[in-house]
């Protein structure tokens, strides 16, 4: 949903407008459409970007540039990640300032190392709020056992979602008998770390967790075969 705030926002895109900010940097779809969504309110176009060089933490944030005739400049090479953005971000931004658009519990790692080597200025342009309904009849069949994996992107998505499983249903999960597939390893050590183990997907992308799910639906014919 729509910062409560919208002020520090609004603020940033008359800097940006005014050639104030030498990078745009976005680390989510979300953030996009947000973004220029605000623009849109505000009576702006895409021309507010000026000569800023735009940045993407990978392939939806990219996709969803595209998608209003933006094209990235940085994209970081496979590392979909806070980390992976930060690297490219530190040699290409130095000395310059940079806008950071993201979630009002958008995670301090990039502007922390941007602000080693750059000028930099976070605004939040969404909030993320938990969306989960816990009549849902999915809860129903996790407790039957009729869900073999459940995946998870964040850890403001998995908390949310265990906060709405009862306690049959999260005895599944802790047990095993219900998979957990995360799309990071920074997800995965909370997981682990609130007992529920967990397989990580190898990079954060929605290929990376079919990726997962595949070697898991695999693993489990290769038992049920030399069973």
């Amino acid at each position: 949903r729509e910062p409560a705030d919208w002020g520090p926002a609004d603020a940033a895109i008359q800097q940006l407008r005014s050639g104030g900010y030498d990078c745009v940097v976005f680390t989510s779809a979300n953030g996009v459409v947000a973004f220029v969504d605000r623009l849109r309110v505000l009576g702006l176009d895409a021309r507010a970007f000026g000569p800023a060089q735009l940045a993407a933490i990978g392939p939806a944030t990219s996709a969803a540039l595209a998608e209003h005739h933006l094209r990235p400049d940085l994209v970081p090479d496979g590392d979909a990640r806070s980390e992976g953005l930060a690297e490219v971000l530190l040699e290409k931004c130095r000395g310059k300032r940079v806008l950071l658009a993201q979630a009002v519990q958008g995670r301090e790692l990039l502007r922390e190392r941007l602000q080693t080597v750059a000028e930099v200025h976070a605004v939040a342009v969404y909030e993320q709020v938990a969306a989960i309904d816990p009549s849902h009849a999915v809860f129903d069949r996790l407790c039957r056992g009729e869900v073999d994996a459940v995946t998870l992107t964040s850890p403001n998505v998995a908390k949310a979602f265990l906060d709405s499983c009862d306690d049959a249903a999260r005895a599944r999960l802790r047990e095993g008998s219900t998979r957990l597939v995360a799309n990071s390893e920074r997800l995965g050590a909370w997981l682990r770390a609130e007992g529920y183990p967990v397989v990580v997907a190898p990079d954060p992308t929605a290929d990376g967790l079919v990726t997962a799910l595949l070697e898991l639906s695999q693993n489990a014919k290769g038992k049920m075969q030399n069973g």
